[in-house]
């Protein structure tokens, strides 16, 4: 994949970046963002506490440990530890520390390794003050290239979502040419930007059916369209498919920033965007976070399914038709 740059503080004012911007969305799905305003030393020392965390010993991690997955249940999934699968689903090739960032007050403070990791808790903070900014600018240039007001459903969504941070360490596989540290999918929020590591590229995306190395552009963040996004947008922008390839020869980590919207909201495209020319092409879902969860722990893409029912499936047909 050419890096497909895009610059934050250019999309404030300027139309030509807010087309750039609108041709990646609505093609690739995904985008490097520069000049995005977050400190060069904050993003290397998140990269440096999450290698420390994933060299701690096995037993002092294990403090940090996640529950039983039994289904998704947001509160089991925090923690240390990695997805739930089910019989026949491939293994991904990696190791996971999963926390609510944001807001604060709903964070499981036990789970978050300040106590093996003085300042984890302190610089986490400050790369989500940035990614706050990076949200807002993101949801309002969307709007704006969609044509759709400021106080749009979108726009309402940043204020009262969350923000998941997802600490990823993947070891030197074996078997790479066989292996994923991630396999295929799309992520079920609304954006996802990703802080890659600064050496070992790993990151793929797929589009019209191959995928494409995403190269490492020195403290770029890459932005990657989740599905509620390309739902409530009725397909102006798109999901982005993508996995992570493993390594013989050197580990990798990253840090993946989830921007979900508002527990239990209910997801449809926008009714601005609905018209004679533009019929309404998905399904509005309720608890379309468990919907997904299903579809991921039977090794299925959840927006690629969706788009084939159309608008009419409700969520518990679709959920059915898994089983």
């Amino acid at each position: 994949m050419d890096p497909a740059i895009v610059d934050l503080q250019k999309l404030l004012d300027s139309e030509e970046e807010l087309q750039k911007l609108k041709s990646l969305l609505s093609s690739w799905g995904a985008i490097q963002l520069v000049n995005h305003g977050i400190k060069n030393s904050t993003l290397d020392q998140l990269l440096h506490v999450t290698k420390e965390f994933f060299h701690l010993p096995l037993e002092e991690k294990q403090k940090y440990a996640r529950s039983r997955i039994e289904e998704w249940k947001f509160d089991q999934m925090q923690g240390w530890g990695n997805d739930r699968m089910s019989e026949g689903q491939p293994f991904s090739w990696n190791d996971r520390l999963l926390l609510l960032a944001h807001p604060i007050g709903l964070r499981k403070s036990n789970l978050w390794p300040d106590e093996s990791i003085p300042k984890f808790s302190e610089i986490v903070d400050d790369y989500v003050d940035g990614l706050i900014r990076i949200r807002d600018i993101m949801f309002k240039s969307i709007s704006r290239m969609l044509n759709l007001s400021d106080d749009n459903l979108i726009c309402k969504y940043a204020d009262e979502g969350f923000i998941v941070s997802k600490f990823t360490y993947y070891p030197t596989s074996p078997y790479p040419d066989r292996i994923l540290g991630a396999g295929a999918h799309t992520d079920t929020t609304m954006f996802s930007v990703i802080l890659q590591d600064k050496e070992v590229e790993a990151l793929q995306i797929e589009k019209d059916g191959q995928w494409y190395l995403v190269p490492i552009v020195p403290h770029a963040l890459v932005l990657n369209i989740s599905d509620m996004l390309e739902i409530m947008t009725n397909g102006g922008v798109k999901s982005a498919c993508h996995r992570v390839v493993t390594n013989a020869e050197r580990e990798r980590i990253s840090v993946v920033a989830a921007f979900s919207p508002p527990a239990n909201a209910k997801i449809g495209p926008l009714k601005e965007l609905i018209d004679e020319k533009n019929p309404k092409l998905y399904p509005i879902l309720k608890n379309s976070s468990q919907v997904s969860a299903d579809y991921f722990a039977h090794g299925k893409i959840f927006i690629k399914e969706i788009r084939k029912y159309g608008p009419e499936i409700m969520h518990q047909d679709m959920k059915q038709s898994n089983n």
